[in-house]
């Protein structure tokens, strides 16, 4: 039984059971009786768990909950069938509390960047840990797939051999990690995820692309050329001739952007960027991640 007091927050509620899995597990929490039945149900989850060896995973989240007793019951059995397993479970209970004011270094960001920000902190897509989303640090590959994780539907699988040497044994990047390359979102090539290695704006587009299901429509775009207004952008030999097609695709469905020709200043002067650009190898911020992310969130689920 989980005991909650009212807060301005939220909690959210970790099922994994810890053996060999080859079925389907189901989570429920409700207020009021023991049972979580259909009609005092606060909050469920039964994704599809794919079979592995090292178990598998259910999340709910409440919104606010009301102070009292919960019950969270958890089933297991073959798509979704509900039958009981004879097996330890862990459950695990992390509250949230929602306060803007706890991401104390957004306030030098615009208006509309701050907000899309909090909204990908409260849905746990990214993270301002110790009250800090350091905008300007450079995007980790781990961090760009938490976030397509959970904002791309993206299946939860682990398979029964690892794939990656670089990732830490049960841990949640560990689940990350596998559910996309399964899904052919990152990490796809090679041993290696290299989860702090930071991200380019030509692996940015290729996942968010990839998140979004357009994959056979940027593949067909291959050896192309990238264009913005029908003008060919100035650094397109810098894109790989496969890849081009998600850049290209980035673009056109608005999740990312080139760059227009301007007039930089510096400390000693001023100079004339031409374009349009892409900057295929320029690292992403943690802020510049927001917009395409937020973007991704209404192409998906036309929010």
């Amino acid at each position: 039984q989980l005991q909650w007091g009212a807060a301005s927050g939220e909690d959210q509620v970790i099922v994994d059971n810890t053996k060999l899995v080859l079925n389907d597990l189901d989570l429920a929490v409700s207020y009021r009786d023991l049972r979580a039945t259909p009609q005092n149900q606060q909050a469920t989850a039964d994704q599809i768990n794919l079979a592995g060896l090292f178990g598998a995973q259910e999340t709910v989240k409440l919104e606010f909950p009301a102070a009292g007793t919960a019950t969270a019951s958890v089933n297991s059995g073959i798509a979704g069938f509900g039958n009981n397993t004879d097996q330890p479970y862990r459950l695990t209970i992390t509250h949230y509390l929602y306060d803007p004011n706890e991401a104390r270094d957004l306030s030098g960001t615009d208006a509309a960047t701050r907000l899309k920000a909090l909204r990908l902190i409260y849905d746990r897509m990214m993270f301002a840990e110790a009250g800090a989303f350091r905008p300007d640090q450079t995007l980790t590959r781990i961090e760009m797939a938490r976030a397509l994780m959970f904002g791309a539907r993206v299946m939860q699988f682990i398979p029964n051999q690892p794939s990656f040497t670089d990732i830490a044994a049960a841990t949640p990047d560990v689940l990350v990690a596998e559910s996309l390359r399964r899904e052919g979102l990152m990490g796809t090539k090679g041993a290696t995820f290299g989860p702090t290695v930071s991200v380019s704006r030509l692996e940015e587009a290729v996942a968010l692309v990839r998140a979004a299901r357009l994959t056979a429509q940027a593949d067909a775009l291959k050896n192309t050329d990238v264009k913005v207004g029908g003008q060919t952008i100035i650094d397109n030999a810098k894109i790989p001739a496969d890849l081009r097609g998600y850049v290209q695709l980035a673009i056109d469905r608005g999740l990312m952007e080139a760059f227009p020709a301007s007039v930089q200043q510096t400390p000693t002067g001023f100079i004339a960027l031409p374009g349009p650009r892409f900057e295929p190898e320029r690292t992403v911020k943690r802020a510049e991640f927001v917009n395409p992310m937020t973007r991704l969130l209404n192409l998906v689920f036309g929010e």
